[in-house]
């Protein structure tokens, strides 16, 4: 125990003021997009996951737990800045700044923690502080920050936690990743106990050398969680008829396998069903009383009477995407991505990749498209122009270079960690949950993948940096020891050779 509080110890000499370069100049960045006309993109009639204002606040905040308002995350975000009225959008936007300058401050403490190098640490915050995707997304008013930081809060709590062995931030970080799987329906509850199992070791260090009365409060606190979120999800499953918190899982995967399709494999899937046939004309995401009427009833789940699934429209027009017909529409959705595999299972191996046929980019180019490109955040990249294309242009390479540095780093990792197996496992970890999400989104989301990325870009920068900072650091120790090596050999030459002065 000794031991283990010493090398917490050893490990928070170093100087934190660095850290807030990231922040600091991120602030300048978004301070002067707003003064070149940039604006918070945060339009309620254009929201469409999310409920209506005047729904929403007639609402209670269990109902947005109990009810299938995906995704009850964000809606009770939404549901708390309605609060402020008139100033709603400014508590939105100091919301969204705050959730990326402590985003962008954990991005180098991650670094710290797994190089002990503070310089690499400041390096990381800088970049993930200057990458376009940064500031664009923090002025649009949707869950792609908050993931953001919820999910490098997951992993910065529990790397942090795993060298000072500290019992409250493991408990934030499996706090972290529940209110990311209540914002952001990918991040189903199975992931929280795992993410701990996966972390068994640290957790338990940290549970040995705190007092009884601190392990039993965060225990809880970590119990609950999961109880929480394992009860929220299956009053879904069992009333709706969903595995996750979002009533588009089966849309969203034949979106993704109609990109590698055409109209002769559709009919083929589709056969004499007409009423099949007819969902695929209307196409996906569409308000639903554009469906046909066969596949807006006789759905295998009852919902319960509410508002939220009632109606069709919201007051301010906006269709209520999460309506009671699309419990029956899913399934709808499911018989098709169910035929569609089964007539060729290698559709699903093709969605991440271009289609020439259907005009397609596929996944992976989606994935590490420049992440200001996407089309939502356009009206801010527009006003600056030329600046803005350059900038985009300059920091194109990293999302692909920073994914190659974490893939080098897991195969080399027992080398580049050496002796050091708190940060080699906690790299090892964080690196595999993070290259799952990669996965998860190249294979069950298309069309949004660049925004997905955004959504773990600080992550994959704190990895990256991290390998490359420990290569570095492996690189001058060889170099300092072979130069050691020379001298001394040097000197030994001119002891057994010594030089003899002319007319000696």
């Amino acid at each position: 125990m000794g031991r283990i509080r010493e090398e917490a110890r050893l490990h928070q000499t170093s100087p934190k003021w660095p850290l807030l370069l990231g922040p600091g100049i991120y602030l300048v960045v978004w301070l002067w997009l707003l003064a070149t006309g940039a604006r918070l993109d945060f339009s309620r009639a254009n929201m469409l996951q999310f409920v209506g204002p005047e729904e929403l606040r007639a609402s209670s905040w269990s109902e947005l737990l109990l009810i299938h308002a995906q995704p009850p995350g964000f809606n009770a975000l939404l549901k708390l800045t309605d609060e402020f009225g008139s100033e709603s959008t400014l508590a939105l936007a100091v919301i969204f700044a705050v959730c990326t300058i402590a985003g962008l401050w954990m991005t180098g403490d991650v670094v710290l923690q797994l190089t002990g190098s503070i310089r690499w640490a400041a390096a990381a915050g800088v970049l993930a502080a200057i990458v376009p995707g940064t500031a664009f997304y923090s002025l649009w008013v949707f869950y792609t920050t908050p993931t953001a930081f919820l999910l490098t809060a997951t992993v910065w709590a529990m790397i942090r936690g795993s060298r000072t062995h500290s019992v409250w931030l493991i408990a934030i970080s499996t706090a972290s990743l529940t209110l990311a799987a209540l914002t952001r329906s990918s991040i189903v509850w199975p992931l929280i106990p795992v993410w701990i199992l996966a972390n068994r070791k640290a957790v338990l260090a940290a549970f040995r050398v705190s007092s009884r009365w601190t392990s039993t409060v965060a225990g809880t606190l970590m119990v609950l969680s999961v109880v929480g979120l394992g009860f929220v999800q299956g009053h879904a499953f069992s009333t709706f008829g969903s595995p996750t918190l979002s009533s588009w899982g089966f849309e969203n995967s034949s979106k993704a396998l109609l990109t590698t399709m055409n109209e002769q494999e559709i009919a083929s899937v589709v056969g004499d069903d007409e009423c099949l046939g007819e969902v695929l004309a209307t196409g996906v995401f569409r308000p639903i009383v554009e469906y046909p009427d066969c596949a807006r009833s006789g759905g295998t789940h009852s919902a319960p009477d509410s508002a939220l699934l009632d109606a069709e429209f919201w007051q301010n027009g906006a269709p209520n995407m999460n309506h009671r017909d699309r419990l029956a529409l899913s399934e709808s959705w499911r018989d098709f991505t169910v035929s569609a595999v089964a007539d060729d299972p290698t559709r699903v191996i093709r969605i991440p990749f271009p289609s020439l046929a259907n005009q397609e980019r596929g996944t992976v180019v989606r994935f590490l498209w420049p992440s200001a490109w996407y089309w939502l955040i356009e009206q801010n990249v527009s006003r600056g122009g030329l600046v803005s294309t350059l900038w985009i242009a300059a920091f194109s390479w990293v999302p692909i270079f920073m994914i190659g540095l974490v893939v080098v780093g897991l195969v080399r990792s027992r080398t580049l960690w050496g002796s050091d197996r708190t940060g080699r496992s906690s790299f090892r970890i964080s690196s595999v949950a993070v290259l799952a999400l990669t996965v998860l989104y190249l294979f069950l989301e298309t069309g949004e993948n660049e925004r997905f990325r955004v959504e773990i870009d600080w992550l994959l920068i704190s990895l990256g940096i991290s390998v490359l900072a420990t290569v570095r650091s492996k690189v001058e120790i060889r170099i300092q020891t072979e130069s050691y090596a020379k001298r001394v050999n040097g000197r030994r030459q001119a002891q057994i050779h010594p030089v003899r002065r002319p007319g000696a």
